[in-house]
């Protein structure tokens, strides 16, 4: 096996021991994690998923139950709040597979980002469906069945989500995008996990990024975007400023208290 292929793990063991160790440090290290889940691909972000704590116990307890539907959680908010490093560890924690939404944008959302130019409305729509229709295929909800269901039990995808109008296609609600309207809701339920900060400390975590699409000087832009979802049903809210471990166990609480209702 090429030593390249494990560097990333080895760094993510490091950060993952400074998280709950050095608090200062951890802090600094957080944003290399970040830098490093976005530019290693699927297999590296594999690896970070797999540095992070086992799956919860009493989560995948609940998860397994037969009556049990099978769930879509996206980890929102808009750029620097470390959607990636988050998504990856509450994958891992709750037993579920990780995509990032930005591998599913179309070439040309990418270059029209790494321009500085902020994406339109007209713009996101495919992207949207997506994301929508690749975790409902993952489940085996999708047109193929089982065929393409790679976890009967849910997935985990990063994606700004930042109006509610866009929140409502990821929720399977098509008909507010007329342009992808499908004839068929799937039953697949759908959370949130948005990610809240200030401007000040995510231009400070931008600025420190490398090899990143995102312009710090977008962030203006996605702000003014953003629609603040804490009031909708689904959603749960953790500030950017705690350590990942903190923010994946008080979502794990939040996901253990719906699940243990039914919901």
């Amino acid at each position: 096996m090429r030593l390249g292929f494990l560097f990333p793990a080895s760094v993510a063991l490091l950060v993952a021991v400074a998280a709950y160790t050095i608090p200062g440090l951890a802090a600094f290290l957080q944003d290399a994690r970040t830098n490093v889940v976005r530019n290693s691909g699927p297999a590296g972000r594999l690896l970070w998923g797999l540095s992070s704590p086992e799956p919860d116990a009493e989560l995948a307890a609940l998860m397994n139950d037969p009556d049990a539907e099978p769930v879509f959680v996206v980890v929102m908010g808009v750029s620097g709040t470390g959607k990636s490093t988050m998504g990856a560890a509450l994958a891992r924690a709750m037993g579920l597979p990780y995509v990032d939404g930005d591998d599913l944008h179309p070439q040309s959302n990418v270059d029209k980002m790494a321009r500085g130019q902020p994406l339109t409305d007209e713009d996101r729509a495919p992207w949207l469906q997506k994301i929508r229709d690749t975790a409902e295929e993952m489940v085996g909800l999708g047109p193929s069945g089982p065929e393409k269901r790679v976890n009967g039990k849910g997935v985990v995808i990063a994606c700004s989500a930042l109006r509610r109008v866009y929140r409502e296609v990821l929720r399977g609600n098509t008909g507010a995008n007329q342009k992808h309207q499908k004839t068929n809701k799937s039953p697949l339920r759908t959370y949130f996990v948005f990610i809240d900060g200030s401007r000040e400390f995510l231009v400070k975590r931008l600025e420190a990024r490398k090899g990143h699409f995102m312009k710090a000087n977008m962030l203006d832009s996605q702000l003014a975007t953003l629609e603040y979802p804490g009031g909708e049903e689904g959603v749960f809210v953790v500030p950017v400023e705690e350590e990942t471990p903190q923010k994946v166990e008080k979502a794990l609480v939040w996901f253990k208290t719906l699940f243990a209702r039914g919901r």
